[in-house]
Parts: structure tokens; C-alpha cells; sequence
């Protein structure tokens, strides 16, 4: 069985992330101000061998996700239901997917 992971973009504009890479997924933004640490992305679940990515939005989406990630979605002041610009890693292979306005988008290295 392969596990992903679905990362939620923090402050979503609902629009794909241009130029985005994994480091831009994994690792905070830092203020070069004051040096805190921001994150750009949280990891709000892992799925088990959900089949498609397709699959995982549909599962990602409010009505049908369960409670207990509604509840880290709520507690993290996420958005609920999985949009453009949120990211899915298969963590077998370590390869990540950008949610588009139609499909998915492979996010390089």
C-alpha cells in the first residue's frame, strides 16, 4: 500500500503556484525582517493507498472527509475542502502533485 500526504497551502489564493518546488512545500518562508519562520504549506493528513489523485480530492473535499480532519483543518484556521494550489506527495516515491484549476501538475525538486 502506498501512504500520501496532503498538504494544505497557508493564506490560499485558490490558484496554482507558479515555480512552485518541494522546498517551497516542506520548508517556511523566513522573514528576512525579524527571522521568523513562516509556513507556506501544513501537512493536514496522510492518506492509505487512496488509488488516484483524483480520489484524494474527492475524499479532501468537507462532505467527505473525516471529522478528525476537519478538526486539524479547523485548528490550523485552514480551509476545509482541498483547492488549487494544495499538494499531495506520495511518500513511496517522494514525488509531489500540485492541485490545478483542471488535474494535477507534477511539483519538481
Amino acid at each position: 500500500m502506498v501512504d500520501f500526504a496532503v498538504y494544505y497551502r497557508v493564506n490560499p489564493t485558490f490558484r496554482p503556484v507558479k515555480n512552485l518546488t518541494k522546498a517551497m512545500v516542506l520548508a517556511p518562508w523566513k522573514n528576512e525582517t525579524d527571522a521568523t519562520e513562516i509556513p507556506r504549506y501544513v501537512k493536514v493528513c496522510t492518506a492509505q493507498d487512496p488509488g488516484r489523485l483524483d480520489e484524494i480530492f474527492a475524499w479532501m473535499q468537507a462532505e467527505n472527509m473525516p471529522d478528525i480532519v476537519k478538526a486539524v483543518c479547523k485548528n490550523a484556521k485552514l480551509h476545509t475542502s482541498m483547492s488549487v494550489g494544495d499538494v499531495v506527495q506520495n511518500l513511496e516515491t517522494d514525488e509531489m502533485f500540485q492541485c490545478m484549476n483542471d488535474g494535477w501538475e507534477a511539483v519538481p525538486a
